[in-house]
């Protein structure tokens, strides 16, 4: 994995290939978000290697050994060794959204839980500690019935033996630190960056199909990467035009990092508008914070919406945060205010079309888009889409449909259009679908100031979509292969639900 250094121990890292607009809506959002690490081994090729995380310590010179996921050990979560997203921001990919505590670190080690016995994951008080545990919920090493496992290239799973690391965890030792030892500083928002060479860190016990891990890092380092951090809190109601956090935390909001914007086409002609590229999603947890592995230089936004406020279990409206921009020691972008919608979700009804050459059709990514201010040099932000979205997103950030050949299209994504659509022509492919989003326009603010109050109602979106080929590969088609509904024209959402005539986004030169 390349690294783009700010100084010696500082790593910025752009941790998705492809980020938006819609058009680059491959790698990232079709395939749920994993990015592996890339392997070159002579012998084997390891796609995978999943382990559960009961703790991780730090030997901090005088103050010895410090515990920086208190709490992990009656909850351990599972991570992949080699996927960027897991090991970028070590410490935020278990839980962590705080960072690392300013200090010294000479050593570091985690302890695994594998669910082996009485006894498993107590080293030297650690783990589990005899305390109730209660094992991931996805458990990605299910069919070989353990807790940590690999996938080789042939897609075949198989247990890690990792018994020792149960007891005495995980070591990387000062060899193994950049510049023999980590020093992260008071103000610095930065998490642990773990590089893992996968040839080495991986051993076949000789012919017995068994495998054991030795976790080696790349170039030998651990090092240090700058972390994008918050918190959302639910908004007190708004006052003189203004918006203010107060003091309720927010749990299982949807999180987006977004920017810089680029050009998408308007449908229906040669113009284009500014949306911002999804770079990365996170979700809050239960004291409403979430963090990210910062991004490259730039400006970014963070959109900000949730299904249930945690009074009203109503959804909510978006807040757009703009001016956010990643710093080498990290940055806190503060308290978000999240105002109460008082509403269920609103609903868009309506249907894709694409006309293909000699496809059954195309895969069509898409979300509703609303303008990050009101001047006329606006962005267009993506608006994380809501429960009620049809087809549901499946645990990718965006939703997804096939548009297919039909006399008349079946209305599970669309139930409310009536009579049901049917494909316009010859050639001509479409789908149905619903978009569940806030029930309102957005609050905005830029980074370290005040938010605006939402403009009254009914809300308005755009549309934006991308066209990709029906394999799931990410395979863009179509030209062009992303559009976008005009904002100058936005969809205002005056019934619930509101059925727009379709097709809403039509997609021509489709293979």
């Amino acid at each position: 994995m390349d690294h783009e250094r700010t100084s010696p121990t500082r790593r910025i890292r752009q941790r998705f290939a492809a980020a938006f607009p819609i058009a680059a809506l491959t790698g990232f959002l079709l395939t749920g978000g994993v990015a592996t690490a890339a392997n070159t081994c002579n012998q084997s090729n390891y796609q995978h290697a999943w382990v559960t995380v009961s703790d991780v310590e730090a030997h901090m010179g005088k103050s010895g050994w410090v515990d920086l996921t208190p709490g992990l050990g009656t909850a351990p979560m599972q991570i992949d060794l080699l996927d960027a997203t897991s090991t970028d921001c070590f410490l935020a990919s278990l839980g962590v959204t705080s960072g690392l505590p300013a200090g010294s670190y000479q050593q570091i080690r985690f302890i695994l839980w594998n669910n082996v016995g009485p006894g498993n994951g107590k080293g030297k008080g650690k783990g589990n500690g005899g305390a109730p545990v209660t094992p991931p919920a996805n458990n990605a090493c299910s069919s070989v019935n353990a807790y940590d496992c690999v996938e080789l290239a042939d897609n075949s799973f198989h247990p890690l033996n990792v018994n020792v690391e149960t007891r005495t965890g995980l070591r990387i030792p000062p060899g193994q630190i950049a510049q023999g030892g980590l020093k992260v500083t008071n103000g610095e928002v930065v998490d642990l960056d773990l590089d893992f060479d996968a040839c080495r860190s991986i051993v076949a016990a000789g012919h017995s199909g068994q495998f054991l891990l030795k976790p080696t890092l790349n170039r030998g380092e651990a090092d240090i990467s700058p972390l994008l951090n918050g918190t959302v809190v639910v908004a007190n109601q708004p006052s003189n035009g203004t918006v203010s956090p107060g003091n309720t935390p927010v749990p299982g909001a949807n999180v987006y990092l977004e920017g810089p914007a680029s050009n998408v086409t308007i449908q229906g002609g040669n113009s284009t508008t500014p949306v911002e590229n999804l770079v990365d999603t996170a979700v809050t947890g239960t004291d409403g914070s979430f963090a990210f592995c910062a991004p490259t230089a730039g400006t970014y936004e963070i959109v900000i919406d949730t299904d249930s406020m945690p009074t009203t279990k109503t959804a909510s409206n978006a807040t757009i945060t703009t001016g956010v921009t990643p710093e080498a020691s990290g940055v806190n972008v503060g308290t978000i205010p999240l105002l109460d919608d008082g509403s269920a979700p609103a609903l868009l009804e309506s249907t894709f079309t694409t006309t293909n050459s000699s496809a059954p059709g195309d895969l069509i990514t898409f979300s509703g888009t609303q303008p990050d201010s009101s001047t006329s040099g606006a962005n267009n932000a993506v608006i994380p889409p809501l429960a009620g979205t049809l087809p549901a997103p499946n645990g990718a950030p965006l939703p997804v449909v096939a548009t297919g050949s039909t006399n008349q299209l079946n209305t599970t994504n669309c139930p409310d259009i009536s009579p049901a659509p049917t494909c316009p022509g010859s050639g001509t492919n479409c789908a149905c679908f619903t978009l569940a989003l806030p029930n309102s326009n957005p609050v905005i603010g830029a980074v370290g100031s005040t938010y605006a109050a939402p403009t009254a109602n009914p809300p308005s979106y755009s549309v934006v979509g991308s066209a990709s080929n029906l394999d799931g590969t990410g395979t863009l088609e179509c030209s062009p292969s992303a559009l976008t509904t005009d904002p100058a024209s936005a969809i205002a959402l005056s019934a619930n639900p509101f059925v727009a005539p379709g097709p809403l986004l039509g997609f021509a030169g489709c293979l």
